[in-house]
């Protein structure tokens, strides 16, 4: 007598085939091999299809060399890593995780916290307890801090902030001109 076993494959790199649209990626298949042939066989540059890149800019109203495209997940986190977690950093994770994640922090010497899921993602309340310690608190301040002052001038988050004004007033339907759109600080600190 044999019995059959209903199992559930837990390899990774694996999607299951009901979540993917196999017909609509065939189709974006083969119009890219239509369209562009060379680049669908082609390793392609280390940051990512130019084509893509292109209208990942337009979308987004950034300049092209601001869009960087990685290869999946694990390329994507080596880079993070690379950038923001070092020996002794102590980095939140799921409970469980990917085993591959926390090999490439454990490699960089970073310090795992694991934090529980929830039904619905992670348990957020838990993360707001490791976020209330002194400490903590402290060092995201300081990177924060660190971070605005190297990526973001003066003049440029006044330009966006305006920007935004800008627009928010014109989905109002009111008529700007420099003289009005002005926000409150800016006019008092030049009037």
């Amino acid at each position: 007598m044999s019995t059959t076993t209903s199992t559930i494959p837990l390899s990774r790199g694996a999607p299951s085939l009901d979540i993917i649209d196999v017909d609509g990626l065939r189709e974006a298949a083969e119009r890219a091999f239509a369209n562009d042939p060379a680049g669908a066989t082609a390793y392609g540059t280390a940051v990512g299809y130019p084509p893509l890149r292109r209208l990942i800019a337009e979308w987004h109203g950034v300049e092209e060399d601001q869009v960087l495209i990685t290869n999946g997940s694990m390329q994507a986190d080596a880079f993070l890593f690379d950038e923001l977690a070092s020996a002794g950093n102590e980095v939140i994770v799921e409970r469980p995780s990917y085993d591959r994640t926390l090999l490439a922090l454990r490699q960089r010497g970073a310090e795992i916290v694991p934090v529980a899921l929830e039904p619905d993602g992670i348990d957020v309340a838990a993360v707001e307890r490791l976020l209330s310690r002194p400490a903590w608190r402290a060092e995201l301040g300081n990177n924060a801090r660190k971070f605005a002052e190297g990526k973001f001038s003066l003049d440029n988050v006044r330009a966006q902030y305006e920007a935004c004004y800008r627009e928010l007033l014109q989905r109002k339907g009111v008529r700007t001109s420099p003289e009005t759109w002005r926000p409150k600080t800016e006019a008092r600190r030049n009037g």
